[in-house]
């Protein structure tokens, strides 16, 4: 029985990334804005790993039963999302977290490209999973330095690719540089 739902799930799994695939190669460079919201896209043991991590090293302790809503884009729909959320200008946004002032509804929009094996991925993901515990906390920095959130989702993201003991030094020095573009407000 275990045998023949592992089976099934791999089937799926395979299905979605073909679908997935698809979605990327065809239409990621069109002028055509697409999302695609579907749960089984998202890696959840890997997105609880994150949160347990943060709940662990962080000030963001994880709420029981919390998960992430986590879409897919392409970096069309990522930058006009970018736009819609106060964004001024045009560039290349790799994942975007949003939050509805209102209502406090937190997504995660990662690219249709994600790729859940990729360590620099990973670290993209970890970055927006910290974003997502700021707003969850109601963490606001917008009042004082916009920098500040910027500031310890990298620095987090940085910690967590660090302890994964990856060895990648130029994705390293980048993240080094992001940090310290942020440091003026975090001191």
């Amino acid at each position: 029985m275990a045998f023949m739902l592992l089976v099934k799930r791999l089937i799926l799994v395979s299905v979605l990334a073909l679908t997935l695939s698809a979605f990327s190669s065809g239409i990621q460079n069109d002028g055509v804005e697409i999302m695609v919201n579907d749960p089984r896209l998202v890696n959840r043991e890997m997105v609880s790993e994150m949160l347990d991590w943060l709940d662990k090293t962080s000030p963001y302790a994880r709420m029981p039963g919390q998960t992430v809503d986590i879409r897919f884009g392409n970096q069309k729909f990522l930058i006009e999302e970018w736009k819609r959320n106060g964004g001024s200008r045009d560039i290349s946004i790799y994942a975007l977290t949003t939050v509805d002032i209102h209502t406090r509804r937190v997504i995660v929009y990662l690219p249709l490209d994600f790729n859940w094996e990729s360590h620099r991925d990973q670290t993209h993901l970890m970055h927006e999973i910290v974003h997502n515990q700021q707003y969850t906390y109601y963490k606001d920095y917008y009042i004082d330095c916009i920098a500040d959130m910027e500031y310890e989702a990298y620095m987090l993201a940085l910690t967590w690719f660090k302890e994964q003991n990856i060895d990648d030094d130029f994705f390293i020095t980048d993240r080094l540089e992001k940090l310290d573009s942020y440091a003026d407000c975090a001191e």
